[in-house]
């Protein structure tokens, strides 16, 4: 397939193109914008030989002049190819043998039937240079698709860096700890949807870390972070509701994301909303739910409420009096050296 050196309308760099190109849009592999194809006009500069007149010629060697020249003064049939070129060309531009003068052309054809096996050994070169060249071609404009293409994902990718950064300034882990740069990163991915940049966010907001201290932007975050489904950010939430900051004091509100969270496993929003049933704060009181959200966080290991629970067993509240798993759950907690739990097993 034929090529050609095309040129970028916008930063004039030079790339193969292929006839069939043409017209066509694409994308500059220098630049990157898009460009239309389109074929410049080139002037060939042929090497002319010195002129000559037509009694310089012979006879014989005039008899010999493909006919093609007879037709057109200019033009002649190239000896080896048969392909259409300038009758003064001094090698062919299709299969790039050389063409000395206009007298050797008899002789050239003449002998040309002698030496198929190098034409076509120079024609096949051709035509492999042409294929290698145009399929270097295609694979360049197509890792330029490819690359734009996967623009999307890498930007996801940039996502979780920001997140990884902001977290290493927020702790100080390879880096001087710095509340401000931890701040700017978390917003770049938090306002790309990034559910935990938005929870951390909302507790540099909250907590006056890196930025002003804003209630109302903090629950914002959070708000954004806990419809994502973050469970910590659904116990800030809640956390907001049931202090009033931020938003106004509503502790029905605040169950409801207590219990998001705690029905995820977050041992944190099961003891408070534990605690929410044991008080009747937001719930109807209910010492026997209060329990079981209790021992779904003693289970996780809480030391505190490992203790909580041993009371509950040892006093009857909201189970059974049970002095042997009372017993059991103040030696949970004192192995983990709770000291009232170690004071009731001496």
């Amino acid at each position: 397939m034929a090529t050609f050196k095309a040129k970028c309308s916008h930063c004039n760099a030079e790339f193969q193109a292929e006839e069939e190109w043409v017209g066509q849009i694409g994308e500059c592999p220098g630049c990157n914008k898009e460009i239309t194809v389109e074929k410049p006009f080139v002037e060939q500069k042929l090497q002319m030989p010195p002129k000559r007149r037509l009694a310089d010629v012979s006879n014989d060697t005039t008899d010999k002049i493909p006919s093609a020249i007879s037709k057109n003064i200019d033009e002649m049939n190239c000896p080896y190819c048969g392909e259409t070129i300038k009758n003064v060309a001094i090698k062919c531009r299709f299969c790039q043998s050389e063409l000395t003068s206009i007298s050797s052309v008899g002789k050239e054809v003449k002998n040309a039937s002698e030496r198929p096996l190098e034409y076509k050994q120079k024609n096949a070169k051709r035509k492999k240079s042409l294929l290698i060249g145009g399929a270097a071609v295609v694979i360049m404009l197509t890792l330029i698709i490819v690359i734009k293409g996967v623009s999307n994902a890498a930007e996801k990718a940039d996502v979780q860096a920001q997140l990884n950064l902001g977290k290493r300034y927020y702790d100080g882990e390879g880096v001087t700890k710095d509340m401000t740069k931890a701040a700017e990163c978390f917003r770049k991915a938090a306002e790309q949807g990034c559910a935990k940049a938005q929870g951390y966010l909302g507790e540099c907001y909250d907590d006056g870390k890196g930025v002003a201290k804003d209630k109302t932007e903090a629950v914002k975050w959070y708000r954004k972070a806990a419809e994502q489904g973050l469970a910590y950010s659904q116990v800030r939430l809640g956390g907001c509701y049931a202090d009033g900051e931020g938003v106004a004091k509503d502790m029905t509100k605040a169950v409801e994301w207590y219990r998001k969270a705690a029905e995820q496993g977050e041992a944190e929003a099961q003891i408070i909303l534990g605690n929410c049933y044991g008080e009747g704060e937001g719930v109807a009181k209910d010492m026997t739910k209060a329990v079981e959200w209790w021992r779904k966080a003693a289970v996780q290991g809480n030391a505190d409420v490992q203790y909580m629970l041993g009371q509950c067993y040892e006093k009857g509240i909201g189970v059974a009096k049970d002095k042997t798993e009372a017993v059991k759950w103040y030696r949970k907690a004192a192995e983990q050296g709770h000291k009232q739990a170690q004071e009731l097993l001496k």
